[in-house]
């Protein structure tokens, strides 16, 4: 007799068949998210290093960075869509993991679901997904190293490809980056079980996991040296020698694991801020915690989330809240793989349907209401800005940047070519001063041994106006300097703009801020603080206006509306508020106007 079309619900429920089907309908839900542009520095400088070659930042990211020079060809929308669509895939293959580890574990399909889609859901890791990133390939490769690991801890009889199978991935995730260390928990685990099952004759086995992890990595780390590229930029490091890659690997020359080597500054913890979103997000489904099981194979989720807390609780960044958010929440998928498993887990001790159609309707609405913070495709901010600098940057001004949109993906130049800042930060390193500063800023070449504050005194006093986004530039020496657009200059002649340069000026800013859409109000926060750039640039272009005008009346009229669309920048979830104000400050402008004309970028 055939089965029934229950009993063949049933049993496609309880195969994999299941979680193949759910992770292909998440991913066709993440294209319409696919960022268009990069939504942060280090997401523009894996864009730059995959289209043109060279190291990423430390520790150098390996296995991504081969993996985007092969995805980056394939003709599929632009270099970023393809990366973002990389990611997103890494993203439905961890959900598909997380349901077929809860699937091994026993747990029933309700309890699966709910699981796997509060991790695919939560904000920081469902954003990550969509864009350039190196987070969505880390956590799948944590996801892995688990799937492998239970596999071998649940297994009658333990095989010599498995211990194989466990050392690889586990060299692949640490390949990918060094955070994968927290999945020790479950790594160990399947080792003591590789341990247990090993005879008289078979006692090599047990070193086969450690060996293939260590060859892995060893080998991918040192696959760095074929990417790097003489004479390039962006490629970090300039590494030539072993050396220079062990340097690199262990982040010798860009700070320590916490993240931040500054002492007596108030710093804020991965911890606090992956706890604030856990209660936020996933809020009464916390209760399953108390539930989930502490023996059997449940033990190595919990020595792997220990181990996500230890480095969440040891990363710390200066507090600023957009600024630290925007890091710290890139670590959360640490804490979230074993968590939202142990979730799975505590769900499935309950036998209510009731419960679980409640955890499900919770995930449902929060995977509602938090879609607009996972959408990267419409946020072009980082391209409008790199517009918005190139409209204002001269050919001849000397360009200093200290932020990693800047350092690493430049502006476009009239001819088609891309600008890159000298960095103050990177020039502290003598391979950046020694080799990268002469190609990028020829006349900044009498450098030396002298610190960079020192420098830009020179290269003012020679009659450079030196150029910069950041005003902590120009707290290394003691200048006066006016605003250009998003800039600050410094030159050694004094300029006073008159009120109708400065109006000029402001007109041509708005032009760029009304392209500006409007941001969740969660989430983005990188981009958050762009837009925190042209607030700032206009409340002060408004203030100088004023002084310098005594408040005549067209005058007073255009620094009003100036700030009144700061105060729209500011806020940045209503685009009306600064478009509208924009609109008003061009109508306000008498139409005599100046006669000046702003510098265009130059080939």
């Amino acid at each position: 007799m055939p089965p029934s079309q229950g009993e063949r619900l049933s049993r496609f429920l309880s195969s994999g068949a299941s979680s193949v089907a759910v992770a292909l309908l998440f991913l066709a839900t993440l294209i319409p998210l696919l960022a268009r542009a990069p939504q942060n520095g280090d997401g523009a400088e894996v864009v730059a290093a995959a289209l043109h070659g060279g190291v990423l930042h430390p520790p150098g990211f390996p296995l991504l960075a081969w993996l985007t020079r092969l995805v980056v060809h394939v003709p599929f929308g632009n270099p970023v869509e393809r990366i973002a669509f990389m990611n997103a895939i890494c993203h439905a293959a961890t959900l598909f993991l997380l349901l077929e580890i809860l699937r091994r574990m026993g747990a029933r399909p309700a309890p699966r679901l709910v699981a796997g889609l509060a991790y695919a859901t939560f904000p920081s890791v469902w954003y990550l997904s969509t864009q350039t990133e190196v987070f969505s390939l880390t956590y799948f490769l944590i996801a892995l190293v688990t799937w492998v690991a239970i596999t071998i801890v649940e297994a009658e009889h333990v095989t010599r490809s498995q211990a194989i199978v466990l050392g690889v991935v586990m060299g692949l995730g640490l390949a990918q980056h060094p955070i994968s260390l927290a999945v020790l928990g479950a790594f160990v685990g399947a080792w003591y079980r590789l341990l247990r099952s090993a005879g008289r004759h078979t006692s090599a086995r047990v070193w086969v996991p450690m060996t293939a992890a260590v060859l892995v990595t060893g080998a991918a780390y040192l696959s760095l040296l074929a990417l790097h590229r003489q004479g390039s930029w962006p490629d970090w490091g300039q590494l030539q020698n072993v050396s220079h890659v062990v340097r690199h690997a262990t982040r010798a020359e860009y700070g320590s694991l916490g993240l931040t080597s500054l002492q007596g500054a108030r710093l804020v913890s991965g911890m606090g801020v992956v706890a604030v979103n856990l209660l936020r997000y996933w809020n009464v489904l916390l209760i399953a915690l108390l539930f989930a099981p502490r023996r059997g194979p449940a033990r190595l989720l919990w020595a792997n989330v220990a181990l996500a807390c230890a480095f969440l609780f040891i990363a710390k960044m200066p507090e600023h809240r957009a600024l630290s958010s925007a890091v710290l929440e890139r670590f959360e998928g640490l804490l979230l793989v074993p968590a939202a498993l142990l979730l799975g887990l505590g769900l499935e001790r309950s036998k209510r349907r009731v419960i679980h159609a409640g955890a499900f309707a919770i995930v449902l609405v929060g995977a509602f209401y938090n879609r607009a913070s996972a959408d990267s495709r419409s946020d072009d901010t980082s391209e409008i800005y790199r517009e918005t600098l190139a409209a204002f940057l001269p050919s001849t001004g000397v360009y200093l940047g200290l932020q990693d949109l800047e350092v690493f993906y430049g502006v476009p130049t009239r001819s088609g070519g891309t600008r890159f800042p000298v960095s103050p930060d990177l020039a502290m390193m003598p391979w950046y001063r020694e080799q990268v500063l002469p190609r990028l800023e020829p006349r900044l070449q009498m450098l030396g041994a002298e610190p960079f504050g020192k420098l830009i005194e020179v290269a003012v006093q020679g009659g450079l106006a030196v150029y910069a986004t950041e005003p902590d530039v120009f707290q290394m020496a003691p200048f006066n300097y006016r605003r250009e657009g998003l800039f600050l200059v410094a030159s050694r002649e004094s300029v006073l703009h008159s009120p109708a340069e400065m109006s000029d000026r402001m007109k041509l800013l708005c032009r760029y801020a009304q392209r500006l859409t409007a941001l969740p109000p969660r989430g983005h926060h990188s981009s958050r603080l762009l837009y925190f750039e042209y607030a700032d640039a206009l409340a002060k272009y408004s203030q100088e206006l004023i002084a310098a005008s005594s408040r005549a009346r067209p005058w007073q009229e255009v620094a009003d509306h100036a700030a009144e669309a700061a105060k729209g920048l500011w806020g940045n979830t209503d685009a009306r508020t600064w478009r509208l104000a924009c609109e008003r400050l061009a109508a306000a402008i008498p139409p005599s106007g100046s006669g000046q004309t702003i510098p265009k970028p130059e080939p």
